[in-house]
C-alpha cells in the first residue's frame, strides 16, 4: 500500500491497530463491495487500496469499528472512532451506535486520580506547619491544633478551590462568565416528569433558561469544572450504572409513547400533556434532586456529566458522518470502475445473470 496521497503527495499517517493496512488514520470500508480506501488527513482525497491487499484489513476494519469507543450511526454510512483516534468510515451503517458508558468512566476515573494526588501535597504542608510549630515552641496541643486546624482549611480548599468565575459556552458559541455567587445558585428545573429540563443560570439581570441542544453544550463546558475533587471519592460505577440505566429508558420510549397516546385516546382529561421522547441526558436530569447544581450529589453531578459529554460528541459524529457520506456515492462509482478495470471482460455481466438466476 501507498504511503502518500494520489492527489496531494502529502503522508497518510500510520496507525498501529490494522495489522494488514498500516498506512492511515482515517478509513473507509465497505465489508459487501469488498471496497477499501484510506482518506487524506490533509486534502480528504479517498484512495482506493490495492484489491490484492484488502481481505484482510477489511476483517479487521469490521471487528475494530464494532469494538471502537465511540460509535455514530448515519443513514448510510456508520463512523467509528478507536481510543488512539483511528477513524473507521463503515459503508452500511452499524447497528450498535450506542453510548460507551466505560469510556467516560475511564476518563473521569484518571481525572479522580489525578485530584487525589493533589491531596497528598495539601495535607503534607499542615503537618510540616504542625511539626514546625512544635519545634520551635515545643507545645504539642499547640501544635496539632494547627495541624487540624490548617488540614481542615486546605481540605477545603482542596475540596472545592476558590474561583472567581466559570467560563461557559451558552450553545450558540459565545463564551460566557459564571462569577462563583452565580455559580452557587445555578440549578435544573423540571417541573414535571413529562416536561423538558430546563438550566437556570442567574445573570445580572434575570435568568439564562436554556433546554435542548443550549442546555447540552452549556452542562458539557460547566459541570468538568463543576465537578472537581469533591467527586474525587464518589462511587464512579454507580454513576455508569445511573446513564445506562438513563439510556435503556430512553430506547424504550417510543413504545411507551404509543401505549401512553393511546391511553390518552380514552381518557376523559384532556388537560393530560402528552408523553415526548426524551434523551439519555434528560432522563438523568429528570432524575437530580430539585437543588442548587452545587449541591446535587457527586454520583448524579457524573452521570450528568457524562450524559451530556456523549450527547455532544455524537452530535459531533453525526455532522462529521454526514459530511463524509456526501462523498461516499462519488468514491464508490470511481471505485467500482477501478475494480472492474482488472477483471476479464464478460465477467461482471456472468456474476450479474447468476445473481438473476
Amino acid at each position: 500500500m501507498y504511503t502518500t496521497c494520489l492527489r496531494c503527495d502529502r503522508s497518510l499517517g500510520a496507525n498501529t491497530e490494522i495489522p494488514h493496512l498500516r498506512v492511515g488514520r482515517r478509513i473507509a470500508f465497505d465489508t459487501k463491495r469488498g471496497r477499501l480506501w484510506v482518506i487524506c488527513p490533509h486534502c480528504d482525497q479517498w484512495n482506493l487500496t490495492p484489491i490484492e491487499e484488502r481481505w484482510e484489513a477489511l476483517e479487521e476494519c469490521e471487528q475494530l469499528a464494532t469494538q471502537a469507543e465511540a460509535r455514530g450511526s448515519g443513514t448510510t454510512v456508520a463512523l467509528a472512532q478507536t481510543e488512539s483516534g483511528l477513524e473507521l468510515l463503515r459503508v452500511g451503517g452499524m447497528s450498535n451506535a450506542d453510548i460507551a458508558n466505560w469510556r467516560y468512566g475511564k476518563r473521569i476515573g484518571a481525572r479522580n486520580a489525578r485530584h487525589l494526588w493533589w491531596l497528598m501535597p495539601v495535607e503534607g504542608v499542615a503537618v510540616s506547619a504542625g511539626i514546625s510549630m512544635w519545634r520551635a515552641f515545643h507545645q504539642l496541643g499547640a501544635s496539632l491544633f494547627v495541624t487540624g486546624f490548617l488540614g481542615f482549611i486546605l481540605f477545603k480548599a482542596w475540596r472545592k478551590p476558590p474561583s472567581l468565575w466559570t467560563r461557559f459556552d451558552d450553545g450558540t458559541g459565545r463564551t460566557r462568565l459564571l462569577w462563583f455567587w452565580q455559580r452557587q445558585l445555578a440549578y435544573i428545573e423540571h417541573p414535571t416528569r413529562r416536561s423538558r429540563p430546563v438550566l437556570v443560570l442567574p445573570r445580572w439581570f434575570g435568568n439564562l433558561r436554556l433546554t435542548g441542544d443550549r442546555a447540552v453544550i452549556a452542562l458539557a463546558s460547566l459541570l468538568p469544572r463543576l465537578n472537581g475533587a469533591d467527586c474525587a471519592v464518589a462511587d464512579l460505577a454507580a454513576a455508569v450504572g445511573k446513564v445506562t440505566r438513563a439510556e435503556k429508558g430512553a430506547r424504550k420510549q417510543p413504545e411507551l409513547a404509543k401505549r401512553d397516546t393511546h391511553a390518552l385516546q380514552h381518557a376523559k382529561d384532556s388537560s393530560i400533556p402528552a408523553w415526548r421522547e426524551q434523551r439519555p441526558w434528560e432522563v438523568v436530569a429528570l432524575g437530580i434532586p430539585p437543588v442548587w447544581l452545587t449541591n446535587v450529589p457527586p454520583v448524579d453531578r457524573l452521570a450528568l456529566e457524562m450524559a451530556v459529554t456523549e450527547e455532544v460528541e455524537q452530535r459531533q459524529l453525526a455532522e462529521r458522518t454526514e459530511a463524509l457520506s456526501e462523498e461516499w456515492p462519488e468514491e464508490e462509482e470511481v471505485g467500482a470502475i477501478s475494480d472492474d478495470l482488472l477483471l476479464p471482460d464478460g465477467v461482471r455481466e456472468r456474476l450479474e445473470a447468476l445473481r438473476k438466476k
